[in-house]
């Protein structure tokens, strides 16, 4: 069994994944490319002048804090500006 998920393997192998695909860096670059967002030089994404941001809210249960940093960080690698906000329940 394979799990595809956006967060980083050893984390999904914590909760019982067999296995997880590595991310598709190649194939999310060129989506993101064809849906018009260029990278530009700053190594962000950039459609008509406008930067591709994304906040992830998370509660302070620290896995799921790690988990989004690892989304985070995937998602920066191909240019998204991602923040992890912690909030309180």
């Amino acid at each position: 069994m394979t799990l595809r998920a956006p967060f980083a393997g050893s984390l999904a192998a914590a909760e019982g994944a067999v296995s997880v695909a590595a991310p598709n860096v190649t194939g999310a670059t060129a989506a993101l490319q064809d849906a018009g967002w260029s990278l530009g030089a700053n190594n962000r994404r950039l459609r008509q002048g406008v930067p591709l941001t994304v906040t992830l809210l998370v509660d302070t249960d620290p896995t799921r804090i790690a988990v989004a940093q690892a989304i985070a960080g995937d998602w920066g690698a191909i240019g998204v500006q991602t923040t992890v906000e912690k909030v309180g329940l």
